[in-house]
């Protein structure tokens, strides 16, 4: 029974779980460190982002936000309604997790992204995985991507960086989000409309808290025609 495992070797399989994501933090979180630092933060200050935050999306928004002098109002609210999808993914592991207190449960929710939660959720269904299994794999990987941020902050002060690269590195990355959020025809119009309000609004009041509000906006408006289209189906059958 794993509850028999020593740590050391539950720290094995959860490093070993851990390598795919590795991959695709290190050389992200290296990009990240040198855009937040070129956007003006110090190295220790990433270090610490990282630790506190650990939220790739979210650090590169505040890289381009920070880099287009965008407030903090506004920087705080686009990366909180960014992220609000890890709700939903903490409260789908939280079944998992037994007789825990609030404070294991809130440090654990911390580690929780994409890319942790698709893995503790394959290992906790398929695998005889433990909530230390869990949290190891967690721990490891905030301390690989905000090592991988730290060191990313020295390289931006020796690898240079165009605006023009960093924004398509931005615009690449959330082309990406964009795509995995797609599940059908109801997600491209909102995806469509928030872009189309971003551009709108933006050209009138040239302030980046209009983000927020396409976003708002175009949720609702998916809110709405999803409801009507179950509305429908509903009436046919």
């Amino acid at each position: 029974m794993k509850k028999d495992m020593s740590k050391r070797e539950i720290l094995k399989e959860s490093f070993l779980a851990s390598i795919p994501i590795f991959l695709g933090y290190i050389p992200l979180g290296l990009i990240c460190g040198i855009m937040l630092q070129k956007a003006g933060l110090p190295a220790f200050y990433i270090l610490f982002m990282s630790f506190i935050v650990f939220a790739g999306s979210s650090q590169f928004v505040a890289a381009s936000m920070l880099a287009s002098n965008g407030s903090i109002t506004s920087i705080i609210l686009t990366t909180f309604i960014l992220n609000l999808r890890n709700f939903l993914m903490s409260s789908n592991l939280h079944m998992h997790i037994k007789n825990k207190n609030m404070k294991f449960l809130m440090y654990f929710c911390h580690g929780v992204t994409d890319e942790t939660f698709a893995i503790n959720l394959e290992k906790y269904t398929y695998g005889n995985w433990t909530d230390t299994h869990a949290l190891y794999l967690n721990n490891l990987c905030i301390l690989v991507w905000a090592v991988s941020c730290f060191v990313g902050a020295f390289l931006g002060e020796i690898v240079h960086i165009s605006d023009s690269v960093a924004g398509f590195l931005l615009t690449a990355m959330f082309i990406t989000l964009i795509v995995n959020q797609i599940k059908n025809k109801i997600y491209v119009l909102v995806s469509i409309l928030s872009i189309l309000l971003s551009v709108v609004l933006y050209t009138f009041f040239k302030n980046s808290l209009v983000i927020i509000i396409a976003s708002i906006l175009s949720s609702l408006f998916g809110f709405y025609i999803q409801k009507l289209t179950h509305r429908k189906e509903c009436n046919y059958e």
